[in-house]
C-alpha cells in the first residue's frame, strides 16, 4: 500500500512507531528507516512515557524533502497485523523454512560463477601469507572474514559462496566491513551480525634439544611450555557478536556431519542472534526508561526540596522583619507618651511629630502584613 509522507507523519506522531510497525508486520527499525528515507521527523527515546505522564511535548513540523518527486513510499506487508504481545510468526516461519527438506542449502562440487566476494576473497587468499599458526587471511578491501590454512581453500571458498548466495535469497544483505579490521557482515532482521570462516588447529608441545632438556633439568623456571600449531582441516562458521545472549554462536565439522550439512541450521542461527540482539535492545531501552524516569523523580524531588527551603526561608526572613517592625512601633508608643508628659501635646510641626511620622513609615516598611499602598 502507499502511504503519503503527510499521512505516515501524523502516524508516528499518534501512537509509538513499534505498535504501528507491527501493524504492517514491520520491525520498529525498519519502519524507522521507512522514516527517515523520507526525512519524517519520529518521537525520541521517552516521548509516549513522558506523555502519558501528561507533559506537554514538541512535535516537530514536517518540512519540505529535499528530495525530487518523493510524496511517500509503498509498503509491502509481508505478515498479518501483529497485536500486542502476539507471537512473532514470521521469525518462527523463518526458523522453520530453514529445517524443510525442501530448502535444503546444498554445497556444490565445484566454484561455478562465484560471488563477487567470493572473487576478491579467494584471490587475496591465494597471494596471502601463512602466519605463524600455519593461517591465510585476506588482507585486501572488500574480502570476507577468514582463517584458513592452504589446503582448506577451495573448500571454505565453495561454502562461503554457496552461504553468500542462500543469505541473499532470503532477502539477507552479505557486506563487509569498508575499514580496517575488514570482517564479514550480514542483515538479518535489520540487525548487523557478524561472522567469521575459521579452521580450528591441532596443538603439539614443541620438543627441546638435549642441551635444552639439560638445562631445563638445571633450571627449570627458565622454561615454560612452547606448542606448534597446525591446521587441521576442520571449518567451522562462527557468530562473532558479544549481544546475542544464549544462543548458538557456533557450527563446525563433527564425527558425524560436515560443516557443509549445517548450512541451514547456521541461517536458523542467524536469525535467533537477531532475536537475541533485539530483545537485549529492549532491555537495554527500558532499563535507561527506568533509570529515566528515576532521574526524574530524584530531580523533581529536589526541586520540591528546594522550594521547601527557599519558602522557609522567606518565612523567616518576614517574621524576623515583623518582629522588628513590632519592637519600631512599640518604641514609638514609648516614644509619644515621653512626649506627651514633657510638652503636653506632641503639635504637627514640632520635629518630634516629624520623627515619629518617619519611625512609623520605616515600620510599615518593614511589616510584611501591610501593603505597599498602605505605607
Amino acid at each position: 500500500m502507499f502511504l503519503k509522507r503527510e499521512e505516515l507523519y501524523k502516524m508516528v506522531w499518534s501512537e509509538p512507531v513499534s505498535k504501528l510497525a507491527r501493524g504492517y508486520g514491520l520491525s520498529d527499525r525498519g519502519l524507522g528507516k521507512v522514516c527517515k528515507r523520507l526525512e519524517i521527523p519520529v518521537p525520541g527515546r521517552g516521548y509516549w512515557q513522558m506523555k502519558k505522564k501528561g507533559l506537554k511535548m514538541p512535535v516537530p513540523p514536517l518540512r519540505p524533502t529535499k528530495k525530487i518527486n518523493v510524496t511517500g513510499t509503498y509498503i509491502h506487508r509481508k505478515s498479518k497485523p501483529q497485536r500486542d504481545g502476539e507471537e512473532d510468526h514470521e521469525t518462527c516461519d523463518l526458523i522453520t523454512a530453514e529445517k524443510m527438506p525442501e530448502n535444503k542449502i546444498t554445497v556444490p562440487l565445484s566454484l561455478d560463477s562465484p560471488h563477487n566476494l567470493i572473487v576478491i576473497t579467494q584471490r587475496s587468499l591465494i597471494g596471502a601469507k601463512v602466519d605463524a599458526r600455519g593461517l591465510k587471511q585476506p588482507r585486501a578491501r572488500g574480502c570476507l572474514e577468514i582463517h584458513i590454512g592452504q589446503d582448506s581453500i577451495d573448500r571454505a571458498m565453495l561454502i562461503m559462496d554457496t552461504l553468500v548466495k542462500a543469505l541473499e535469497t532470503k532477502g539477507f544483505d552479505v557486506s563487509v566491513n569498508k575499514k580496517a579490521p575488514f570482517f564479514t557482515i550480514v542483515s538479518v532482521m535489520d540487525e548487523n551480525i557478524a561472522f567469521a570462516l575459521n579452521e580450528d588447529l591441532d596443538r603439539t608441545e614443541k620438543k627441546l634439544s638435549p642441551a635444552q632438556i639439560k638445562e631445563k633439568e638445571e633450571y627449570p623456571w627458565m622454561y615454560s611450555r612452547e606448542y606448534d600449531y597446525s591446521p587441521n582441516g576442520l571449518l567451522s562458521l562462527r557468530i562473532k557478536n558479544d549481544d546475542c545472549l544464549n544462543t548458538r554462536k557456533t557450527w563446525t565439522d563433527g564425527r558425524r556431519q560436515r560443516l557443509e550439512d549445517c548450512l541451514n541450521s547456521f541461517v536458523g542461527g542467524l536469525v535467533r542472534a537477531a532475536i537475541a540482539i533485539k530483545h537485549l535492545r529492549t532491555e537495554r531501552e527500558q532499563r535507561e526508561l527506568r533509570w529515566q524516569e528515576e532521574r526524574l523523580k530524584r530531580e523533581e524531588a529536589d526541586r520540591v526540596r528546594r522550594e521547601e527551603e527557599e519558602k522557609l526561608k522567606d518565612l523567616e526572613r518576614e517574621i524576623a522583619s515583623w518582629q522588628r517592625s513590632q519592637q519600631i512601633r512599640s518604641y514609638i508608643e514609648a516614644v509619644k507618651k515621653w512626649g506627651i508628659r514633657k510638652y503636653g501635646e506632641i503639635k504637627p510641626e514640632s520635629k518630634l511629630h516629624e520623627w515619629l511620622t518617619w519611625a512609623t513609615k520605616q515600620a510599615d516598611r518593614l511589616d510584611p502584613l501591610v501593603e505597599e499602598s498602605e505605607s
